[in-house]
């Protein structure tokens, strides 16, 4: 990137964007598109493009095709991009072929097929695309266009890995977090994430932060996990935000502090995290950090509940048992902390024990 733009910049020194000489040829004209581009001068990289691409050069066809893709000095036109794209793609062109994909996968400008998507990633990945490559393993993960399988999708994401695609550094990652398709190993794990974390990735910063907070695969550091979920909260990482606000709750890794709790969890919840929701909803119950509030509690238990989080489930299960911010239902108390239980929740399964302490507490990750 840093050499494209360095390049870019001394053929503007160069040219001046001047009007293409007769000598130019089709990919001499492409670079002064790319120099009027690099000065924002649309109307003038579309022109140059369209000469550059009526010329068959495939870098120029791909050029002229971003443009109508953005709207950039032209007016937005899928049609048109997709036939400069399907140009450049059929001179090998691995960026326009990565672009079809897309375009494919999303309708934009011809209906959502997958399977023609599949095809046209595959034939940017084979060309050493690391979008493509990502995307297509993405497809392959969920078994959408093509056939799940985990393998495939492991070996085109660490394709994509190898050349730094930061969401395919997460994905390697999770498959060594969690043993899919290879041995399970954290330090792995903890090795792709940290590229990923590096590099700005928030998803990356925050799987990190995990692996900090558990211990796996590093050493267990709690400072560390709150400085890497800060850096994804920061970002609007919504488990991130929950992460840091349990943090700031349990006072781990900072100083105890239930006010910022209650700011990270309610930014967590406002995106619809179902663990910020859950915790949000223990902060009202128990006043720490907002003013008590059993009505507001029982509402955020109820939004994570209705994503299948156990905790909430209990501790909406409680509220319905106790007649607080919601009417008595001693049945349908007991219905939610059961299911609480079946799904493994301790503190469910003590309540239903009768062995359940002092404190309701059970705010969580």
């Amino acid at each position: 990137m840093k050499t494209s733009i360095i390049l870019a910049a001394s053929l503007a020194a160069l040219v001046m964007a001047g009007a293409a000489r007769a000598d130019d040829t089709p990919a001499d004209i492409n670079m002064k598109g790319m120099a009027a581009l690099d000065n924002k001068d649309y109307a003038t990289a579309v022109k140059y493009f369209q000469q550059a691409a009526d010329g068959g050069d495939a870098s120029g066809e791909n050029n002229l095709a971003i443009l109508y893709w953005r709207g950039q000095g032209v007016t937005q036109d899928y049609a048109q991009a997709l036939y400069w794209y399907k140009k450049a793609a059929a001179q090998g062109n691995a960026g326009a072929q990565a672009d079809i994909g897309y375009m494919y996968a999303n309708g934009l400008g011809v209906p959502v097929d997958m399977a023609q998507a599949a095809s046209w990633y595959q034939q940017a990945a084979d060309n050493g695309n690391m979008i493509a490559q990502y995307n297509l393993g993405v497809m392959y993960d969920n078994g959408n266009g093509v056939p799940q399988d985990y393998a495939k999708a492991f070996a085109l994401y660490q394709k994509s890995a190898d050349q730094g695609d930061t969401a395919a550094e997460d994905s390697v990652g999770l498959y060594y977090e969690n043993g899919i398709v290879v041995t399970q190993d954290y330090a792995q794990a903890a090795y792709w994430f940290k590229k990923a974390a590096d590099a700005g990735d928030a998803d990356g910063q925050n799987y990190l932060g995990q692996l900090y907070e558990g211990g796996y695969g590093v050493t267990q550091d709690y400072a560390q996990a709150a400085e890497l979920y800060q850096k994804a909260a920061d970002q609007g990482n919504a488990s991130a935000q929950s992460a840091l606000g349990y943090l700031y709750e349990s006072g781990e890794g900072v100083t105890e502090d239930y006010a910022k709790a209650a700011e990270w969890n309610q930014k967590a919840a406002d995106q619809g995290d179902a663990t910020g929701e859950a915790n949000l909803g223990f902060l009202y119950m128990l006043g720490d950090g907002v003013t008590e509030d059993d009505v507001q509690a029982a509402v955020w238990f109820q939004k994570a509940a209705d994503q299948g989080n156990a905790t909430s489930e209990f501790g909406l299960g409680v509220l319905y048992e106790t007649g607080k911010g919601v009417t008595e239902d001693d049945a349908k108390g007991q219905e939610l902390i059961q299911k609480a239980a079946d799904a493994g929740n301790p503190d469910a399964k003590s309540w239903l024990a009768g062995t359940f302490g002092d404190s309701s507490s059970s705010s969580s990750q």
